[in-house]
């Protein structure tokens, strides 16, 4: 294709949009190599952000934000969430950060995270997963299992196990 061509068509296009038409539109149209016929594919919509709130066994929530994704993608806790906590008597509340990873299933989506926190004299390892509903961007809900290992300086290592679920705003 010519220069010329090319300088002809990203005027139109640029033409086009401006007068409110969508470029969606002409994604087919001519785009790709001639030589071997491969034509360019449009893009898929992906869609907005996602805003979850998961609730953990003593009822507290955290709040994420999914990132739209085809296949796999993840997630991430808010700054205005109210979070997940550990209480240990004789400790300061320690915060259980979440993000992790979000990969299609036929059966729904598969959430996971893991947990790596160290304060202090007191360290959290561990996982979470679930399985939601259907597929981003459709799923709207997930269920979940947690399990981690808390230390402290009073015990080598507590073994503790819970449930989340989680429902799309």
């Amino acid at each position: 294709m010519s220069n010329n061509s090319l300088l002809a068509r990203l005027v139109f296009m640029i033409i086009f949009t401006l007068a409110g038409g969508s470029l969606l539109f002409l994604s087919g149209c001519g785009a790709g190599d001639r030589a071997t016929g491969n034509r360019a594919t449009p893009t898929a919509d992906l869609g907005s952000p996602q805003v979850w709130d998961l609730t953990n066994d003593a009822g507290q929530v955290a709040t994420v934000t999914v990132t739209p994704f085809a296949a796999s993608g993840t997630f991430s806790e808010t700054s205005d969430s109210a979070g997940w906590f550990v209480n240990i008597p004789g400790v300061q509340p320690i915060n259980l950060p979440l993000s992790g990873t979000i990969v299609h299933d036929s059966q729904g989506d598969r959430w996971s995270f893991t947990l790596t926190v160290m304060q202090g004299s007191v360290s959290i390892l561990g996982q979470g997963e679930g399985t939601a509903n259907g597929n981003f961007p459709n799923a709207n809900a997930i269920t979940g299992t947690l399990s981690a290992v808390i230390k402290t300086p009073m015990d080598t290592g507590q073994q503790v196990t819970g449930r989340w679920v989680g429902v799309r705003r």
